[in-house]
């Protein structure tokens, strides 16, 4: 259960046609498909540790995002933290810089992606592996909302499947093992 409010854009929509563990995941087509999840008090990490995992199977490799996480009004800000694609490595924003991290990505192919901040120090998990280094953040997040499928505009918005989305504050989860079935209901 996600709790707080869910609000989907464009035409994102359940899809039985790739699912990893469920009986369906969330198809976005890469033209204004996202969802923002709000009004939800877990979502204020403070200067906590925290756990932001997501499955997602990208259907194209443009640059689009997979979550953005903010606060105020989205999109269309560089506050916050962010994950996404560029095309050729990956992005990850933090502390309204950017950080890139080598490595293409494949049409077809899962991954599964954590972000993980634990004490200040903040890492980029891919497959259960850290890639690249920490990064220094000891910014406190409260008041913020939960983007999926999309990075710092609407022209940054996924194509592909998402699924096992898990948002744990106050813990920083041990992310180096992919999930082999569903994370449980809490």
């Amino acid at each position: 259960e996600i709790g707080g409010t869910v609000t989907a854009y464009g035409n994102a929509q359940l899809s039985t046609a790739w699912r990893k563990f469920g009986t369906a995941s969330l198809l976005l087509d890469g033209s204004g498909d996202y969802f923002v999840i709000s009004n939800n008090s877990r979502l204020d990490f403070g200067l906590d540790d925290f756990t932001i995992e997501i499955l997602w199977k990208p259907s194209a490799t443009v640059n689009q995002g997979v979550f953005h996480f903010f606060p105020g009004t989205p999109p269309g800000t560089t506050a916050g933290l962010a994950v996404g694609h560029d095309g050729s490595s990956w992005q990850i924003y933090a502390n309204s810089s950017a950080y890139g991290r080598g490595s293409t990505i494949s049409a077809g192919t899962e991954y599964y992606i954590a972000l993980v901040r634990t004490a200040g120090s903040l890492q980029f998990w891919l497959n259960g592996t850290a890639i690249g280094a920490a990064i220094s953040n000891s910014v406190s997040y409260t008041g913020n909302q939960f983007c999926g499928g999309l990075y710092y505009s609407t022209g940054y918005t996924a194509n592909g499947n998402i699924e096992e989305l898990r948002i744990t504050n106050g813990v920083a989860r041990n992310v180096s093992v992919v999930p082999t079935a569903a994370h449980p209901n809490p």
